[in-house]
């Protein structure tokens, strides 16, 4: 188990032993909904999901769920949602164009919930 010690704004949650998608929208720094509608300078859409220390749980692949309106989409499956893994993490999106360098990245709060 972990304790939380950065508020990323954001959390995403699951119990363990599920298997679960997200499908967040990605605000620009203005508060808006992020375009990602240019394939050339977002191309890929990775997670990383970690403990503090930066231990990676697991790295997932994303994909672009709705380019024009900032909406990507990840799934974390039941093998990484473990009760060894039960805790509060941090993910980050990794937004890369199609060379490919890291256009975006952001963190958000993970937790791993323990189920009884």
């Amino acid at each position: 188990m972990s304790l939380r010690r950065t508020d990323y704004g954001g959390t995403f949650e699951m119990n363990v032993g599920s298997t679960k998608t997200f499908t967040p929208f990605i605000e620009d720094e203005n508060g808006n909904q992020q375009s990602f509608e240019s394939v050339v300078t977002y191309a890929t859409v990775d997670v990383v999901i970690y403990k503090p220390d930066g231990t990676v749980i697991s790295t997932i692949v994303g994909s672009y769920a709705d380019r024009r309106n900032g909406k990507i989409s990840f799934t974390v499956p039941a093998n990484v949602a473990t009760l060894e893994n039960a805790g509060n993490w941090i993910g980050e999106v990794i937004l890369k164009n199609n060379i490919p360098e890291v256009i975006d990245q952001r963190k958000f709060n993970f937790n791993i919930l323990e189920s009884y």
